[in-house]
């Protein structure tokens, strides 16, 4: 592969990578094998991020320009070569290259066997934040508290009463009132204090047993 058309190879890569056409081991893999060596005898690559190319000294890789003029395509101008092996797309009915992931007419998926790397991603949980689950415990336990405290009369008067909190001698919205604000307080630091404890035991577990493994779409 001469230097020319090692530009080519690599401007469609690109190309395709950027629109999300192929995924990024397969762009990785492809402008690896980008190597050619001049007439010298030394070894060239292309820049994976920069598309520039860089000679290989000794063990090390350094930024150079080819011995030879090379030109500089436009993508635009890039046409697939006809040696390609090529798909159907099953939506539209287009001819496209067979590595492709989507299909750049229509957008359908071509390769449902691919790893899931553009469309879906795996995720792992390892570990999950004691205040952060606490919190939201507490939050929640706070909507709860205030939603039992201000039906608390017509719940459980005799509870109120053998408690000394029936206040007798202030409305019943006042009550009402009086009860959410305390419901509200106790439900969130019970509510928070389960969130602590749940936490700490469920990270128990995921470090026993290396984490959960699941995938977002």
């Amino acid at each position: 592969m001469d230097f020319k058309e090692a530009e080519e190879k690599y401007a469609k890569l690109k190309k395709e990578y950027e629109e999300g056409l192929i995924t990024t081991d397969y762009f990785k893999t492809e402008v690896r094998n980008l190597i050619t060596k001049d007439r010298n005898g030394e070894i060239w690559s292309i820049g994976m991020k920069t598309g520039k190319w860089y000679k290989k000294v000794e063990d090390r890789w350094e930024r150079a320009e080819p011995p030879f003029k090379t030109q500089r395509i436009e993508l635009g101008d890039l046409i697939p070569k006809d040696e390609e092996d090529k798909t159907i797309c099953p939506k539209c009915g287009k001819e496209v290259p067979s590595f492709y992931v989507f299909c750049p007419y229509c957008g359908a998926r071509l390769r449902e066997g691919e790893e899931r790397e553009m469309a879906e991603r795996d995720y792992i949980l390892k570990k999950i934040s004691p205040f952060s689950l606490a919190l939201f415990l507490g939050g929640l336990g706070i909507i709860i508290g205030v939603i039992v405290g201000a039906f608390a009369e017509a719940i459980a008067p005799k509870l109120l009463i053998n408690l000394g909190l029936d206040f007798p001698s202030i409305g019943t919205l006042w009550k009402s009132f009086i009860y959410s604000i305390g419901t509200g307080f106790f439900s969130f630091f019970l509510f928070f204090l389960i969130g602590v404890i749940s936490a700490l035991i469920f990270n128990l577990v995921l470090s026993v047993f290396g984490g959960v493994k699941f995938y977002l779409t």
